[in-house]
């Protein structure tokens, strides 16, 4: 069983499953900030069972997810910080088995209000760069 740490993990099996002990047969595990709050929840899909929603609710910090206007695997975001660290994700399809992850691009800002710059870069060659990006939203790039 996972122990409370420094790192804050906790055993909630009996509470998100009803007892200890019970096991799912997952087919499928999607990530994604399911009710818009800025943390990442995660979905498993079952054979012969209920979808099991894990509801994230205990994070603190500051985050940024960055949509697009058309899905647009292959795009290369970049979230440049102030104190010059470059956070890299790349949108992506079909990168989980039998599920989906969400399209949206999540990043964890920790302690920033704002991002310095917010620079997407298209598979077609388009590059959009936004500067001074407030924490805590999703933002559209199209």
């Amino acid at each position: 069983m996972l122990q409370a740490s420094r790192s804050n993990v906790v055993d909630v099996s009996a509470s998100v499953l009803g007892k200890r002990g019970v096991r799912i047969n997952g087919r499928g595990l999607a990530a994604a900030d399911y009710d818009n709050d800025g943390d990442v929840d995660v979905a498993i899909n079952s054979i012969g069972g209920p979808l099991a929603l894990l509801r994230n609710s205990g994070s603190n910090g500051r985050w940024l997810e960055v949509a697009f206007e058309r899905f647009s695997p292959g795009a290369r975001v970049t979230v440049e910080l102030a104190d010059g660290r470059r956070l890299v994700r790349e949108a992506q399809a079909g990168s989980s088995y039998l599920s989906s992850e969400d399209p949206r691009l999540h990043f964890g800002l920790g302690r920033f209000a704002t991002v310095e710059a917010l620079i997407v870069r298209f598979p077609d060659g388009r590059t959009v760069r936004r500067e001074n990006v407030a924490a805590n939203q999703v933002v559209t790039v199209g």
